[in-house]
């Protein structure tokens, strides 16, 4: 949760809010519906699992980055190659 003027301005937490639901972004002018939004994520009674599911569904959907560039710059140029050949290959890093 955040309150502030970047809410809704800001591509990686509006792509984590609308994809995942796992960031809620206010305007100041809107503080009123960001109170209501935490009382209502407080009366969750599996607020706790339900946000470990939006977490697995999000990692589950993306490469682990830190593993992609170290194959890319250990097997550079060759790398390059075989992203041009098969841009999927980046899957191999789930």
């Amino acid at each position: 949760l955040k309150c502030n003027t970047f809410a809704g301005k800001l591509s990686v937490p509006n792509y984590l809010e609308q994809a995942y639901g796992l960031c809620y972004a206010f305007q100041p002018h809107d503080f009123d519906k960001m109170m209501a939004k935490i009382e209502l994520l407080l009366s969750n009674k599996h607020l706790k699992s339900d946000w470990a599911k939006k977490q697995q569904q999000f990692v589950a959907s993306h490469i682990c980055l830190s593993d992609f560039y170290v194959w890319f710059i250990e097997n550079y140029p060759q790398s390059v190659e075989i992203m041009k050949e098969n841009p999927d290959y980046q899957d191999v890093f789930t």
